[in-house]
């Protein structure tokens, strides 16, 4: 049961905050790669910076990259997954 003092909002579905991220894919580590790699190996996040590229800035699996919220009702999360 949803309680809520708006009785519209009482009568919505609920929504999902659900985080998206995106990898900055502009420049290349020390070992030309890209945050694309760090996913499969995040032990390498801050490693082999240079001073263009900044994994902890840029790469969603060093907790970086550009983040943003999406809203979303329960049956529209189900169809994800």
């Amino acid at each position: 049961m949803i309680y809520a003092e708006d009785k519209c909002l009482a009568e919505s579905p609920p929504t999902f905050g659900i985080e998206e991220c995106l990898d900055d894919l502009s420049s290349l580590d020390t070992n030309e790669i890209n945050c694309t790699t760090y996913h499969e190996n995040p032990s390498l996040c801050g490693q082999n910076d240079t001073e263009v590229f900044k994994s902890l800035e840029m790469c969603c699996a060093c907790d970086g990259g550009t983040k943003s919220y999406v809203n979303m009702t329960q049956d529209e999360v189900s169809e994800i997954d």
